[in-house]
């Protein structure tokens, strides 16, 4: 019975990592959400209130054998408002810079702020605001290489409103 029980946690570990990775053009990119701020309110008898500012946190690494030259990078982040019944998203956008990487090595920034508001009714998510998708595009010497979400995230976004800051 033993043999059968280590596999079974090693995939359900593999499984709960929260982090979407993808190789194009000799870069690899891991990105994954993280609070910066935690304003949330006390948990009532009914409800608890939201108030967090976030970000996406990504990590560049250079899977090539040359050496990658500096470059920009551009990130689009859709969040659904709850407070809308037909769903409006608001758009929120960054550019920064990506320093030069040497072969194998890794840079990591924090791309994307954006903020998450609501209120919960015990663990139910209903009324809190939804990360919808985000788009990082990578720049290097002309050469653009676009990083998806989702495949729906061009639909999404065409419905955005700009977020107000």
């Amino acid at each position: 019975m033993r043999p059968i029980f280590l596999p079974l946690i090693v995939v359900t570990l593999l499984l709960s990592i929260p982090v979407l990775a993808e190789d194009k053009n000799g870069l690899r990119v891991m990105v994954t959400k993280k609070t910066v701020d935690r304003a949330d309110g006390k948990p009532g008898s009914f409800m608890r209130e939201v108030d967090r500012s976030m970000a996406l946190k990504a990590t560049f690494k250079n899977i090539t054998n040359k050496d990658l030259p500096a470059g920009k990078i551009s990130c689009v982040i859709l969040v659904r408002r709850w407070t809308s019944e037909t769903g409006a998203t608001n758009r929120y956008t960054n550019e920064l810079t990506l320093d030069a990487l040497k072969t194998a090595q890794e840079q990591e920034l924090l791309v994307g702020d954006y903020h998450i508001g609501g209120h919960l009714h015990g663990s139910a998510t209903y009324h809190v605001d939804q990360v919808v998708g985000w788009k990082l595009t990578v720049d290097h010497e002309g050469k653009k290489t676009d990083f998806l979400s989702s495949p729906t995230f061009e639909t999404d976004n065409k419905r955005a409103n700009d977020a107000k800051n």
